[in-house]
């Protein structure tokens, strides 16, 4: 195919352009087998090396490889990727280029964070990451390289999150649960023209008409967009929460929810299928009704199919669970010559923080802020097992028809608690919010901090 691209253009355009060999960032370890006859490593891959260009064919040819410095690659070379690349280069005799590298900004950042129990990349430590990893690759003295990418992408689906979405409706709104959308420096975020909805030290977006519940102690107010659900709940006291828990329950789907929580001591209005749980800065959680549990239903689905007797969920039972997602299945490593089991993570935790960019404090994995008398609160809408929010779709009883299937609500049931000392002080009840959707979804392009590192490295490696 090569000399057939290099005949053609010259022929048509008498013209000559490099040609690349492009390879998986694994493959480095079949080059080491010097037993040729192997035949599994003869039918897996190209050695670039065995390739050669002939004289009249000036430009000449180049090894191209990705590099993804996440925790599952890096793991062999003790998350060294100048390791890696210098032996990398060490096995070829012809240039290497890296066609691609990148790391998302995303509250849930897969395998990426060499820190398993830290879930989040902010935009700052993906800069900082990726100038890493370029100066890795100019100190193994590669010939260039490629930063993946430019824009972030509201199309992709990762492979821990496409069986609880809708692929084709994926356009249309941004998953802050999905790492794959988020490798870019530039963020698309709601709004046409800018964005005022962020949990921070600034309450003025938030009008009377917000306002879903009220009574005489406190007030709940609730916004959407194509990315968040939005909460701010105000106190006519200072909020204390070296003294309360804030409690905030949802019923969203009308097939299953409790009417109590016995691990919290709370009672609720109606089902309840989500509770967002804030105890303080460093303790706050979204908690999901184990029956609406979709990790646990993969989990154990394929026990459950076998033995469905043995199923002991219930669509009223009181029960409530951390969320987890899985940030690598259970597979073989080819570099370890082992079976490693798959890792989970608890995305429901949530990360408190200002996430207005313009603060000097902006950390964009922040989910809540705490002023003296509210509290702001951002939930992805993936996190409450919505499958499209731009066509109002959730999942359905996933143990009725045993997978994420999608249907409709139109509304969502939001109630209030706060406890202080373990008793309950204050109970807001239970109102509806109604759900919007929408046909073209409203964004604007910002720059994240990460463009801004890059930008700045460039800048004193030119000067």
């Amino acid at each position: 195919m090569a000399d057939y691209l290099a005949k053609y253009e010259y022929k048509k355009y008498k013209e000559q352009r490099l040609i690349g060999f492009i390879g998986s960032s694994n493959n480095h370890k079949k080059l080491k087998v010097s037993n040729t006859n192997e035949e599994k490593y003869i039918n897996d891959y190209v050695n670039p090396n065995n390739i050669k260009s002939k004289y009249r064919f000036k430009p000449g040819i180049f090894a191209s490889y990705s590099l993804y410095p996440s925790y599952t690659n890096m793991k062999e070379y003790q998350n060294n990727i100048e390791g890696y690349l210098t032996e990398l280069k060490k096995m070829h005799k012809i240039p290497i280029i890296i066609g691609e590298y990148g790391i998302p900004s995303s509250r849930n950042s897969g395998d990426f964070n060499v820190d398993t129990t830290k879930i989040y990349i902010n935009e700052e430590e993906q800069g900082k990451a990726l100038v890493d990893a370029y100066r890795a690759i100019q100190n193994a003295k590669l010939a260039g390289s490629f930063i993946f990418e430019l824009q972030d992408s509201w199309h992709r689906t990762s492979w821990n999150t496409k069986e609880s979405k809708i692929l084709d409706r994926a356009p249309f709104w941004s998953d802050a649960q999905d790492y794959s959308q988020n490798f870019g420096l530039i963020a698309f975020d709601p709004g046409k023209e800018k964005s005022d909805l962020y949990p921070d030290d600034n309450i003025s977006e938030w009008q009377e008409k917000d306002v879903i519940s009220k009574n005489d102690d406190i007030s709940l107010s609730m916004k959407s967009d194509e990315k968040y659900l939005y909460f701010m709940l105000k106190s006519k006291n200072t909020i204390d929460l070296d003294k309360q828990d804030i409690y905030i329950d949802l019923d969203i789907t009308p097939n299953s929810g409790s009417t109590k929580s016995s691990q919290l001591n709370l009672n609720f209005d109606n089902p309840v299928d989500f509770i967002i749980e804030i105890k303080n800065k460093e303790n706050a959680k979204v908690l999901v009704h184990e029956y609406y549990n979709y990790f646990s239903f993969n989990e154990n689905k394929k026990e459950n199919q076998i033995r469905p007797d043995l199923i002991s969920v219930s669509p009223d039972m009181d029960e409530f669970s951390p969320i987890y997602i899985e940030i690598t299945p259970r597979m073989y490593v080819e570099a370890l010559d082992k079976v490693v089991d798959s890792k989970k993570i608890e995305t429901g935790k949530l990360v408190y923080g200002n996430a207005n960019p313009l603060s000097k404090s902006y950390n964009s994995a922040s989910d809540f802020y705490i002023g003296d008398d509210y509290v702001e609160i951002r939930v992805p809408w993936a996190l409450l097992n919505f499958m499209d929010p731009s066509t109002k779709q959730i999942m359905d009883d996933i143990y009725k028809y045993y997978r994420a299937k999608p249907m409709i609500i139109n509304t969502i049931n939001i109630g209030a608690t706060i406890k202080e000392n373990e008793s309950i002080k204050i109970k807001l009840d239970s109102s509806i919010f109604r759900l919007k959707s929408w046909f073209k979804p409203e964004y604007h392009q910002r720059l994240k901090r990460s463009y801004d590192i890059i930008k700045d490295m460039l800048n004193t490696r030119n000067n």
